[in-house]
C-alpha cells in the first residue's frame, strides 16, 4: 500500500481547479501545491526514469 503515496495527484481538472483558485488568490496557493509535488514526486520520477534507461533494450539499426 505505500507505492499509492506516489502516485502522483496531477490531473487535468485538479489544474483547472488549482488555477481557478490561483486567480483568486494571487497564485500563492497553487505555486505552494505545484512546489510541494514536485518536490514531493521529483525522486520517485528520478528513480523511476534511470530504472526505464537500464532496462529498455539497446537501439538497433
Amino acid at each position: 500500500m505505500q507505492q499509492l503515496r506516489h502516485q502522483s495527484p496531477i490531473t487535468i481538472t485538479n489544474l483547472n481547479v488549482l488555477s481557478g483558485i490561483a486567480e483568486r488568490d494571487n497564485g500563492d496557493l497553487i505555486m505552494y501545491m505545484l512546489y510541494k509535488w514536485s518536490r514531493d514526486f521529483r525522486k520517485p520520477a528520478y528513480k523511476a526514469g534511470k530504472r526505464a534507461k537500464r532496462e529498455r533494450p539497446p537501439y538497433q539499426f
